[in-house]
């Protein structure tokens, strides 16, 4: 287990520790490339003399450097403006994360930290041992975050929003002027464009994550964009919609050919070399894409013989039929409820759900959890793209979603490989997971 740890200045003042701290002396590290206090933050640290408590916070490793560096400075603007506090915070892989969350919510919870990031899914099934928020800070979340946002967290949010993740189409936009296509705004449209834009074998329409890899939330996406679903959420009949508007598409000869076997950071990659015209991803992808541009940018100045070409792309809202929602995630930053630090906790959330830092971290992250999330928001291609539709978009289920997905995965698996309609696949698989041992 490797973490990087960091933390702002302390003297010698006595520094409070709790549980899983590290000692004192590691937290006299400073954070790689926080943002300088200012002179008044500065003199207020310098004139404060009583003791300190150490706030332990756990973040996930995002997937870029520079979303890290901004993340790390907003953490400790809040240690600026509280000289009371020293905040040690460490990065872990994000992969590991369900892990580490499984073990802290049991047999080792002493090694848990104040505060972490938790998913809406975790969030909702540990809520028991997450610290509540007050009530003037609920009643701040209700009045300022969007609904959808609100309802991932059942109403009463378990802690922050951090990040809001929709799904969004990304695309070549030269390649739709050179066709003169005009761009999707519904899914029949959309199939449409990706016939128009495939060349095969070097170039297909869409590119999709295979079953296991992404592919259950993409069609969860898909049901939600094709339009009002009678069934009942959480059920394999929900699904079907969206499953067929999938086996649509590769019957149009849209998908790439590795449709079971490509997972979301090969998809990425092969729309950077333009294999595929389009793709559906999170946020995450303009930063990921944001990250290559810079590359390739550099790459220019350095050795302008060997450059690379400029990295053609652009993002907008992913298309729905009328009366389709969107998707939507949310990740929320939360304290424990056994924390021994739990006035610094929520003093340390209450900073973090303040408006002008939920638009720092929708800046970062691509979407603002704001109902309101301001002038820059409507500027930025990514936050436009991503943040359509998000006041009345939907989640997966909060409960019974793992299973659910893993039935999904066997029969769009069926489904996509060609052995089944969607129909009997959904069956099939509701009737293999039944089985004992299933």
């Amino acid at each position: 287990m490797m973490a990087e740890r960091a933390a702002g200045c302390c003297s010698s003042r006595r520094v409070y520790r709790g549980r899983g701290l590290l000692d004192a002396a590691a937290l006299l590290a400073t954070v790689a490339g926080a943002v300088p206090a200012t002179a008044q933050e500065a003199d207020a640290a310098a004139q404060y003399t009583g003791p300190k408590t150490n706030l332990r916070i756990v973040l996930w490793k995002p997937v870029t450097e520079a979303q890290k560096t901004a993340l790390s400075d907003l953490v400790f603007g809040f240690q600026r403006s509280n000289p009371d506090v020293v905040i040690a915070l460490e990065w872990l892989e994000a992969e590991l994360a369900g892990e580490y969350v499984r073990r802290w919510m049991g047999s080792l919870r002493q090694h848990a930290p104040d505060i972490t990031v938790l998913t809406d899914i975790w969030a909702h099934r540990h809520r028991s041992r997450l610290l509540p928020l007050p009530r003037d800070l609920l009643l701040q979340s209700r009045r300022q975050f969007a609904r959808s946002v609100l309802d991932r967290g059942e109403g009463t949010p378990p802690g922050v929003p951090w990040s809001v993740s929709t799904p969004a189409l990304y695309y070549r936009p030269r390649q739709f002027q050179q066709l003169d296509l005009p761009f999707p705004q519904t899914p029949q449209e959309l199939i449409d464009a990706g016939v128009a834009l495939r060349q095969p074998p070097t170039r297909f329409g869409l590119g999709v994550p295979a079953p296991g890899a992404g592919c259950e939330e993409l069609v969860h996406a898909l049901t939600l964009a094709v339009g009002p679903n009678d069934d009942v959420l959480g059920s394999d009949a929900w699904y079907l919609p969206g499953a067929e508007l999938l086996i649509e598409m590769r019957s149009a000869s849209i998908l790439q050919p590795e449709i079971l076997t490509w997972t979301e950071p090969e998809l990425l990659e092969m729309f950077i070399e333009g294999r595929i015209a389009m793709m559906i991803a999170g946020p995450s992808a303009a930063a990921k894409l944001a990250r290559e541009e810079a590359r390739r940018e550099q790459r220019a100045e350095e050795d302008p013989e060997h450059a690379l070409p400029t990295l053609d792309w652009a993002v907008a809202p992913l298309p729905r039929a009328e009366g389709g929602v969107a998707q939507v995630q949310v990740d929320w930053i939360a304290a424990f409820a056994d924390t021994d630090r739990p006035q610094e906790a929520r003093r340390f959330l209450r900073y973090l759900a303040s408006e002008e830092k939920q638009r720092e971290l929708g800046a970062i992250f691509g979407v603002c959890a704001l109902s309101d999330p301001g002038q820059a928001a409507s500027e930025d291609p990514v936050q436009v793209a991503h943040g359509a539709g998000l006041s009345n978009a939907r989640g997966v289920p909060l409960e019974g979603w793992e299973d659910q997905r893993s039935r999904l995965a066997n029969a769009l698996a069926l489904a996509l490989s060609g052995r089944m309609t969607v129909t009997e696949a959904l069956l099939e698989s509701s009737r293999a997971a039944m089985q004992p041992g299933g």
